[in-house]
């Protein structure tokens, strides 16, 4: 059920609310019957990884409030400053338990070289995690700078900035048999985007940023080597242009990730470095051609 209402409070501004509730259903992989079962190294005291799947999981649903005032400014722009609210069921987290393989169900014949029935095993499933919050404020703005002298006059900016605070309860967390409040996943509290641009009739260009800050990528309950883990605030700038050489043929120019920003992955809220990936400046350019 979605509920949507708009009130006007005049030519040019406008007061929304939302209500709703959204249902996702568990992806297939995550209610897999199927197992992995990882050699093991034969080490002495080894514990050996299996990752197996949960049919039980239930899908996790979320009740959904928004209430925004927006202002328009003449067909030339906009602002715009909204607040949400996000009560979240049964979220899917991952979840480690330490058991014994005669207890998992799984036949004899996965076992690993040199593990036996009685071996322990780290064994790591999709679970349905408890209730959570999300709140946040979001403002936007969008403006061509029509007032500005020509040829400045076809300039226009476009910003938004989020600010969100969610937490979930995670079980198990290091292996401790405690429970902590820690980010939801996947969630930055801070973000933004800035966009300049200049267009005309025959000829355009845009350069953009978009801004993320810090979030946990994952909390695996029971893992002992690290309570969490995710990636440190990342800033993207891109740009783009377009130039009409006829009413038919039209070139265009696109240059991703301009400062070859990198994607750092920490492991443990101590942050000790885990990962590093670097993609790179990517340049495309294109001719379309319209009959």
């Amino acid at each position: 059920p979605t509920l949507n209402l708009v009130y006007e409070l005049g030519d040019d501004l406008l007061l929304r609310f939302s209500a709703g509730k959204n249902l996702t259903r568990p992806s297939l992989s995550a209610i897999s019957v199927s197992a992995n079962v990882a050699q093991m190294t034969g080490s002495p005291g080894e514990i050996g990884r299996i990752a197996i799947g949960n049919p039980d999981l239930k899908p996790f649903e979320s009740t959904n409030f928004d209430l925004a005032l927006e202002y328009y400014f003449e067909g030339v722009g906009s602002l715009s400053a909204a607040i949400f609210h996000k009560d979240i069921e049964n979220f899917i987290v991952t979840e480690s338990v330490t058991v014994a393989y005669s207890e998992l169900g799984l036949p004899a014949s996965l076992l690993p070289t040199g593990a036996t029935m009685d071996s322990l095993f780290n064994v790591t499933s999709p679970q349905n995690s408890d209730s959570s919050k999300i709140k946040g404020a979001e403002l936007a703005f969008q403006r061509d700078l029509d007032f500005l002298p020509a040829p400045f006059n076809q300039l226009g900016v476009i910003a938004n900035y989020t600010w969100v605070d969610g937490t979930t309860l995670y079980r198990n967390v290091q292996g401790s048999g405690e429970n902590q409040e820690k980010s939801f996943p996947g969630l930055s509290k801070q973000s933004y985007n800035f966009t300049l641009y200049y267009e005309s009739d025959n000829w355009g260009a845009r350069i953009a940023a978009a801004h993320r800050s810090k979030y946990i990528s994952v909390v695996e309950g029971g893992l002992a080597d690290e309570d969490e883990r995710g990636f440190h605030d990342t800033t993207y700038f891109d740009f783009s242009a377009f130039y009409q050489i006829t009413d038919s043929l039209k070139f265009t120019l696109e240059a991703i990730n301009l400062t070859n920003q990198r994607e750092v992955q920490y492991s443990d809220s101590s942050e000790r470095p885990y990962n590093t990936t670097t993609s790179g400046r990517t340049y495309m350019a294109g001719l379309s051609y319209k009959f």
